[in-house]
């Protein structure tokens, strides 16, 4: 077959097409500094790909874990008058006025333990079976529940748990900085904020309970936290909403003699029961109050009973 001789102007366009290529595709060593922002040079393929990418197709990120946070408020130390002047019960009658002082510093939660918090660090949901948002308070806990979410709570917060469990007993080490229930006395105090009436006025402004609950259903429903208003300290849902697991053992309260204090009162005694406060969105008005106590058994589950956190400071 016979070459055909290139004419001076094939000459001109294949310089022209050299040149081209010199001018617009760099060379492999300089090909990486010349990908824009967010891209890098892929030898294989030739080409500047967009980090995150491995052949066109998108890398899938390790989900993380959601952050744990609990806003508390700071509950100074000072001196109340706990309980009630005007028994109307025989177990109102366990509550009868005495002065109590709080002698150390702790915080408390500002709302109550949620859907979305117990959920995230327990990974269960055993308020199910009612319907609520993530943000309504957490019921059905029980006593222990609320003791074992506390523990786990401080190892994820890489905190000493403060509870120790050998069987059906607890123990409670007081010196331990990690989540833990409050006490009676502190959960009182905190509610009061310095308030000496019997409750907070008007209710409804500060509590979902059984005359507000319902709206335009036939039954109440327990409400999101922190959509009524605060009580002096800060703290929401004190009163209504659902009842809170405190620490104590059920029992009488101490008799005090006249114009002395009962410090930082703590019952661990004996006895089976453990006592809830705060009243709930199924209660009647006639029975809130700060004062007003419930007991039940450590094991006992019920829709309309929760739990708030404490620390010691």
């Amino acid at each position: 077959m016979r070459d055909f001789p290139i004419t001076k102007a094939g000459r001109i366009m294949r310089f022209l097409f050299l040149l081209t290529l010199v001018l617009w595709f760099p060379s492999l060593s300089t090909a990486a500094s010349r990908c824009p922002k967010h891209f890098r040079w892929n030898s294989q393929r030739l080409r500047c790909e967009r980090i995150g990418t491995t052949g066109g197709r998108p890398i899938k990120a390790k989900p993380k874990k959601p952050s744990v946070t609990i806003p508390m408020i700071l509950i100074k130390p000072g001196t109340f008058m706990m309980g009630s002047d005007k028994p109307t019960s025989k177990k109102a009658l366990k509550a009868l006025l005495h002065r109590v002082k709080i002698t150390t510093p702790f915080f408390l939660a500002k709302y109550e333990v949620t859907r979305k918090l117990w959920t995230g660090v327990m990974g269960t949901t055993p308020f199910e079976k009612i319907k609520c948002s993530d943000q309504c308070p957490a019921g059905e806990i029980t006593w222990r529940m609320a003791i074992e979410f506390c523990n786990k709570l401080s190892k994820l917060k890489k905190l000493k748990p403060c509870y120790t469990m050998k069987g059906d007993a607890v123990l409670w080490d007081r010196k331990c900085k990690g989540y833990r229930l409050p006490t009676e006395a502190e959960w009182e105090y905190a509610a009061r904020a310095g308030d000496t009436t019997h409750r907070p006025s008007p209710l409804g402004s500060y509590a979902w309970y059984l005359g507000n609950a319902a709206g335009l259903q036939a039954r109440p429903s327990p409400k999101d936290v922190g959509t009524r208003l605060p009580n002096r300290w800060g703290l929401y849902d004190m009163i209504g909403s659902v009842f809170e697991w405190v620490w104590d053992v059920y029992a009488p309260y101490q008799e005090t003699p006249a114009k002395s204090f009962l410090l930082n009162p703590v019952v661990s005694g004996p006895g089976l029961e453990r006592i809830f406060r705060g009243a709930c969105y199924l209660s009647h008005p006639s029975r809130i109050g700060y004062h007003r106590r419930v007991s039940a058994l450590p094991t006992h589950q019920f829709r309309s009973i929760g739990f708030r956190l404490a620390r010691t400071k």
